[in-house]
This record gives C-alpha cells, structure tokens and sequence, in this order.
C-alpha cells in the first residue's frame, strides 16, 4: 500500500503542508501497514526551516531515499516526501516498528539546540492525526531510540518521548485499535540522519559535531566524484573552534565516487587515542555539473551490533 492520505492528514491537523513533487509513488515499494509512528530528529544544520530535506528525499551516497515520509521544518511546516517504504527506522525490537510498518517523520533539530514551541506543536498535531487516520492508540507513537535494537543505540529525538505522548493525548482520546496488521519480514534499513551536504565548490569545507557514540566517519557522492583534501578530527579548543594544531588530522587527498565512499574508521579511532574528539573538518572539491544537482554527504555512523 502507498499512503497516499499522507498530505491531507497532516492538512486535517490545520498544518501548513508542502507536498514535494512525485511524493505519492516515491518508496522503496509498497507499505504493508501502519502500525506504529517512529519520530525522528535530522541531526542536521543548525540554520534554514528544513535544510535536510534534500537528504531526506533522495539519500545519501551510501542508502538510497526516501528516508522518511515526512520532514517537520523548525517553524511547524509539514513536508510530505513519500508514500511507500522508508529507510529510516533501522533494526527494531518488534517487527510492528519497523520499515515496513511504520510512518517515519524527520523533524529538524540539532539534536542539541531548544526545540522551537511551533514545532513541537506540529509534531504532537501530526501525530495525533496519523493516530485517529490509522487507527492507532497514542501508544504507537514511538521514538526512534525506544524502538531500536539493540536498546540505547539511537537518541533521537532529544526529548521524553513520555511527556511528548501526553501532549499528543492532551489533543483528543485516540483510538483504542492497535493498526493495520500483516506478517511481512521486516526492512531494517535505516537513515542515522547526522549528514552534512557538500555542495559543489572549488574550495569547500563543513565543520561538524562529532557524536561520541560514532564509529566512524563515511564520506559519498552520487552518480559524480569528488576529491577529498583533508579532513581533520579536532578536541577542546577555546571557543571549541577547529585547530590544526589541536590532536590530529588526515593530510593529501583521497578521491571519493559513488561506488567508493571513504570510510574513516581507523583515522577517528586514533584520533580519539589522544583525547576528547569534539569536532571534525571536511575539506573538498567538487565541480558541478550543468543540468545536473551535484550533492556529496558527509556523516557520522554507528556500527551495527
């Protein structure tokens, strides 16, 4: 099943609503129901209303999008993207929370700034429509770090996923059922949401936060290349600004295409052996294409358990 209702359940809510183009045929295939609602935070820039969408849409270098059904924007502005499956829940603790079963909002954060009151409002709105058009108890509106497996390997979103389901319930009695069923194996691809987009440019660099439960450190493109100049892990500075000088960093050059992200394992791990890694710099070069939307990513991940 493609969820095509989506636009006009989040409209039912009384939100703004931006339907991206081609959403109601874009997925991974079908749906097999909805059972649950995963929420999500992006990870993403700290400026712009929903600069993660682009990601959110069409992947990234190493996971194919749609990531999500919808991206929440900071000012409480729904973008529907998709209908059918989603890569974003990730392995899950009941089959009823996976991909296959489950509708996934990105909402725009940090995951460290305040969370704007226009967007939280949203978020509880929009879930607390999916509840009453899928049938489903409040209960079922579950954040990705309570339905990841293994337990404790996400943290979005950064709030208490228990005071957030009494502002949902606070809109109105949900449904006692418990959604739509079936037994389809579940799809555990997921989107960690910690991307950096590298727009083209002669001469560009991204500084990021490191999260201190990464692994490691991939680096893509799409269908183009690139070349990777440098790029460096950095600790405590004053004003926690970057610092040649301060732990360690990559020197030369390393050549990235769409059949080669760099994986930066081994490089954090060491730089992690000579103290608190706080932060990391991506210098690159990529020349854009006419006719074409040129993007590489950058982001941190977590190995699978």
């Amino acid at each position: 099943m493609y969820l095509t209702a989506l636009a006009t359940i989040a409209r039912s809510a009384g939100l703004r609503v931006v339907e991206q183009p081609g959403w109601t045929t874009r997925g991974h295939g079908q749906m097999s129901g909805v059972k649950a609602v995963v929420c999500h935070h992006t990870a993403g820039p700290a400026a712009g209303n929903a600069p993660s969408i682009r990601v959110v849409q069409n992947g990234r270098a190493d996971l194919a999008g749609p990531l999500a059904h919808y991206v929440l924007g900071r000012d409480g502005t729904v973008y529907v993207v998709a209908a059918g499956l989603c890569w974003h829940a990730g392995a899950v603790l009941n089959n009823a929370w996976s991909n296959n079963y489950s509708i996934g909002i990105e909402a725009e954060a940090t995951g460290t700034a305040a969370w704007p009151e226009e967007q939280l409002d949203a978020y509880a709105r929009l879930c607390r429509a999916l509840c009453t058009a899928y049938g489903l108890p409040v209960s079922a509106v579950l954040g990705h770090k309570e339905v990841c497996s293994p337990r404790g390997r996400k943290s979005d979103p950064n709030f208490d996923m228990g005071a957030f389901r009494a502002r949902i319930a606070a809109l109105g009695t949900a449904p006692a059922g418990g959604g739509n069923t079936g037994g389809s194996a579940p799809q555990n691809q997921e989107d960690d949401m910690p991307d950096r987009e590298l727009r083209p440019s002669a001469n560009g660099s991204v500084t990021m936060t490191v999260p201190p439960d990464a692994d490691e450190l991939v680096i893509g493109v799409g269908w183009t290349s690139m070349t990777v100049t440098k790029v460096g892990f950095f600790g405590p500075t004053p004003g926690d600004r970057p610092d040649s000088n301060q732990l360690w960093a990559t020197s030369g050059s390393q050549r990235v295409d769409a059949a080669r992200p760099w994986r930066l394992k081994a490089e954090l791990a060491s730089a992690r052996a000579k103290g608190e890694v706080l932060l990391c710099e991506v210098d690159y070069v990529l020349a854009p294409v006419v006719g074409r939307d040129v993007t590489g990513t950058a982001g941190f991940r977590k190995a699978a358990a």
